[in-house]
């Protein structure tokens, strides 16, 4: 768990608050945690989500430079 959460952008002290709410000690979800755990990772996918979207706006607006100027962009 914890390192695709790393790969998707959740920070460690996140993913340490969130962990235990995941699975029990025996391994198994954990139902009691789950309301808490449902508003943290909606709060973690808008952050994700909101930086995903000023990336692509950067990287649109550095295509639009590359090509005013008269070099080729990258394929994407």
């Amino acid at each position: 768990m914890s390192r695709k959460s790393f790969a998707a952008g959740l920070h460690s002290e996140t993913i340490g608050e969130l962990l235990p709410c995941i699975h029990d000690l025996d391994g198994t979800p954990n139902a009691l945690a789950t309301p808490f755990l449902v508003e943290r990772l909606t709060e973690e996918l808008a952050r994700i989500d909101q930086a995903m979207h000023d990336r692509r706006r950067t990287s649109d607006m550095l295509d639009g430079i590359i090509q005013a100027a008269g070099g080729e962009a990258p394929e994407q």
